[in-house]
């Protein structure tokens, strides 16, 4: 095959970034015009591990904001700067309004009105505001380095990403107004509808200093999953022993006290041990008795005749 017929390669232009080779400034200029893909990616595994309305709404702006700009750039048709003109195989062809400005302004902003208006960052009032203006000041001057850094790179002209960063900037006030104020009304026919409930969907936006909600829950979970696990060897050797006491007693007609006592070694032998639920509780009485009145004194055969749930749903023994 000749060189004539061989295929023609060419690079996703979207996350293409050249820079001039000795150039420090544009290396690192080149690695903020790559923020906007870094943000994405980190947005969807957010998504992924929350599973909130809100975030998903957020994410969904994005998409939006990529439909007006290819809108906007087949509308303008205005080219790219001259340098990147010259190697328009490698790029898309028009360059008003910038994409990356667009899409970054569009998250900052978003974002910024969300931290002024409903940060519940712990600290005194003061404390609070101070700390949300540096994340907004800081916030807007990543925006504005990102949108520099197709200027100096020369794939966009400064009207260009101007023209991005308004769109942007006005998309994320628009979608934060309609998300919050109006979308928000219905999140609940999302998180009750079945295919929400199958993929986990939630919505906090109705939930008080959420960062504490979610630590002081989790913490307490763990912390009683940590005390299970810890009683979980006591809690099985009493068991066993219990087993043990009516096997070393070879007299079918074991008096009422050693049963009973066999009956509390299964049943309640510590105070740290108690049944769920009621129902489930008469479930494995009935099982002892009957095991009792066999004589039986097989505690595993017994415990294979409990339901699997009990086990798996921990309804038979919960260890506080």
């Amino acid at each position: 095959m000749g060189v004539l017929n061989d295929p023609i390669y060419r690079p996703l232009s979207i996350t293409f970034i050249e820079y001039r080779e000795g150039d420090k400034l544009g290396f690192i200029l080149a690695w903020f015009s790559m923020l906007p893909f870094i943000y994405i990616v980190s947005l969807c595994t957010l998504i992924i591990f929350r599973r909130d309305v809100q975030t998903i709404m957020y994410f969904g702006g994005f998409c939006v904001s990529e439909v007006c700009n290819y809108a906007l750039k087949r509308f303008f048709k205005q080219a790219r700067p001259e340098r990147t003109r010259d190697r328009m195989g490698l790029y898309e062809v028009h360059g008003m309004p910038s994409d990356h400005a667009q899409t970054f302004f569009y998250f900052m902003t978003y974002l910024a009105i969300f931290v002024i208006l409903k940060s519940q960052m712990p600290g005194s009032p003061h404390i609070r505001s101070i700390r949300n203006r540096v994340l907004v000041f800081t916030q807007l001057i990543v925006a504005v380095i990102v949108a520099y850094s197709r200027v100096y790179l020369h794939y966009h002209t400064v009207a260009q990403v101007v023209v991005g960063a308004f769109f942007g900037t006005a998309l994320g006030c628009g979608w934060y107004y309609f998300v919050n104020y109006h979308f928000m009304q219905y999140a609940s026919l999302i998180t009750d509808h079945p295919l929400g409930k199958y993929f986990l969907i939630r919505d906090y936006s109705l939930i008080p200093r959420l960062i504490h909600f979610q630590y002081e829950n989790e913490y307490a979970e763990a912390k009683r999953w940590r005390e299970r696990r810890a009683n979980y060897a006591k809690d099985q050797n009493i068991m066993l022993s219990g087993r043990g006491a009516v096997s070393n007693s070879n007299d079918n007609n074991t008096n009422s006290n050693q049963r009973r006592q066999w009956s509390e070694g299964i049943m309640s032998t510590d105070k740290s041990i108690r049944l769920y639920r009621d129902d489930d509780r008469q479930l494995i009485q009935n099982l002892v008795n009957e095991y009792l009145l066999a004589g039986s004194n097989n505690v595993l055969e017994l415990i294979r005749r409990c339901p699997t749930e009990c086990f798996e749903e921990n309804l038979l023994f919960d260890y506080r």
